[in-house]
């Protein structure tokens, strides 16, 4: 039997620690295309189909130089997703101010920066930027 190697152990880790069971939650593996090696998580979670909003994560595992892109491809696949079979409207993300990274993403896919008081539940630590995704400003772009 193979053991474990300790990247593997890491993505276990993180995985359990991201993800809880419940009905109100959707979470999907991001794999690099070229090596089919998982370099983060993203994830639908407080869906409310009452008012069709819900709050995306993500869990960036690996970032290097052209992993943006694959993060672009999942922010469009939750997206549509999140609009089409799901019905929702608008799409919530609480970035860390200081991870470039995944705002660099957001902005990318066309996501707007809004005041973090107008989303409906604040991270527990350091400050944060606040972005919006809305159906019908994706729907307009072509997608």
């Amino acid at each position: 039997m193979k053991s474990e190697s300790a990247d593997q152990k890491l993505l276990a880790s993180l995985i359990k620690s991201f993800v809880t069971p419940a009905p109100d939650k959707q979470v999907f593996m991001i794999e690099d295309k070229s090596g089919g090696q998982e370099i983060g998580i993203c994830g639908l979670f407080e869906i409310d189909t009452m008012t069709k909003v819900a709050l995306v994560k993500f869990l960036p595992i690996r970032q290097k130089l052209g992993m943006g892109d694959h993060y672009v491809d999942a922010m469009s696949t939750i997206s549509a997703h999140a609009f089409g079979t799901l019905g929702l409207e608008r799409l919530f993300i609480n970035v860390p101010a200081d991870n470039l990274f995944i705002t660099s993403v957001l902005i990318r896919c066309g996501a707007q920066k809004i005041e973090p008081e107008y989303t409906f539940k604040a991270q527990d630590s350091g400050p944060f930027d606040s972005y919006v995704v809305r159906k019908v400003d994706w729907e307009s772009n072509g997608h």
